[in-house]
């Protein structure tokens, strides 16, 4: 099994090309500071993917902050429904007893009520 030189150059040369990655490889292993700079760089990648655009945070907090303006009782209202309140307090809490007991009425009993 004579080989010509050009096959043996051939050999050598993936040789090479083999040793060279299996010690690649083996520096990767090895280089255990490198190997931890890219897990944290690709978590911090994944979580800073995830996090939602701040503008679009910000234009969310403005629409629920209108959005809350429209329900919420104004000043005014809330004078009206306290001066009520201080000229019929039996009433008040007569209504309050209502709300709560229609309430707990609502909501489903658990196993340890039953």
């Amino acid at each position: 099994m004579a080989q010509t030189p050009d096959e043996i150059r051939n050999e050598i040369e993936e040789t090479r090309s083999r040793m060279g990655e299996t010690v690649d490889a083996m520096g990767h292993r090895v280089d255990l500071p490198g190997r931890a700079k890219e897990a944290i760089g690709g978590a911090v990648h994944r979580v800073t993917g995830a996090m939602p655009d701040p503008g679009a945070v910000a234009s969310g907090a403005r629409d629920v902050a209108s959005k809350a303006g429209d329900v919420l009782p104004s000043g005014q209202q809330v004078r009206q429904a306290a001066s009520v309140a201080q000229s019929n307090p039996l009433g008040l809490m007569i209504g309050a007893a209502a709300v709560g007991f229609v309430s707990g009425m609502l909501i489903p009993s658990t196993q340890v009520e039953d």
